[in-house]
């Protein structure tokens, strides 16, 4: 199940939240994509969807919420995060866009990892009615998915290989079994011709 991000030429990018070998779920970004000029109307907003593992509506649930904040954030300024409780036929949550600020919006619930989706601002230039400067948005949508084998954390290489290559110390252990080996094979041969070792 890939990211479909079609906001990369705007600089949006999402990053995977680290997975530990504890984490059975994580909140994937499914999609991020940027309004036409028709679908935004001159809005300046992230509008954001979540679904659970079945892809069924996370509307409501109180313990999950987006979390949110932006580039170069000061300590003292607050971004409180946004419960899904918009009404049916709208995106659950949305989250505003001002100025040249650069958002950035993640999923936050209990035991659960989210992607975080970084990049979002309405400064972006014209593109004709409806999207001017500092009235373009976003949309996102959540989806909560299980842990495939390939996110897992891999385990850590054995002592003797390294980026798939024979160390020294193996080397050594190699030739020392094929010298017993050898030696073996020599005193069999000599006990067949009556020779008695040393």
């Amino acid at each position: 199940m890939e990211t479909r991000n079609e906001a990369k030429q705007y600089g949006v990018t999402v990053v995977q939240e680290a997975v530990t070998r504890e984490t059975r779920f994580y909140w994937k970004a499914l999609l991020v994509r940027k309004l036409t000029p028709a679908e935004n109307g001159g809005r300046h907003s992230v509008f954001i969807d979540v679904n659970d593992e079945n892809g069924m509506s996370c509307r409501g649930r109180p313990e999950i919420r987006i979390e949110w904040g932006w580039k170069d954030q000061r300590p003292d300024e607050q971004s409180p995060s946004k419960a899904l409780e918009k009404p049916q036929g709208e995106p659950m949550a949305n989250v505003d866009l001002f100025g040249k600020a650069v958002v950035w919006i993640k999923v936050e619930s209990p035991g659960v990892p989210s992607d975080c989706v970084m990049g979002l601002t309405a400064a972006k230039d014209d593109e004709g009615p409806g999207a001017t400067w500092g009235h373009h948005s976003y949309y996102i949508l959540f989806q909560r998915v299980a842990v495939s084998q390939d996110t897992q954390p891999q385990p850590e290489p054995e002592p003797d290989k390294i980026n798939g290559q024979i160390t020294l110390q193996e080397i050594e252990k190699i030739i020392s079994q094929r010298l017993g080996e050898v030696f073996e094979l020599i005193m069999a041969d000599l006990a067949k011709k009556g020779v008695r070792g040393g």
